[in-house]
């Protein structure tokens, strides 16, 4: 995805973090970090760090609100 989600592998190690990849059709399309105790929503990344599309956030918090709860 050319952003450097890579450098949060020791928090999440640590359980810091917690990151994951949205998918559609089978191709990577954003990069979330969750705080993995609270389910808060740290941030979104698209490819390069670039906005997604709203679309997409829907998806992401439709997601969120299942795993929180």
């Amino acid at each position: 995805m050319a952003h450097c989600v890579a450098s949060y592998d020791y928090d999440c190690y640590i359980q810091e973090s917690a990151i994951v990849s949205l998918r559609l059709n089978n191709r990577r399309c954003a990069t979330i970090e969750v705080e993995p105790l609270s389910g808060r929503l740290v941030q979104v990344s698209g490819f390069a760090n670039g906005d997604i599309s709203r679309n997409k956030m829907c998806i992401i918090e439709q997601w969120l609100a299942k795993v929180v709860n």
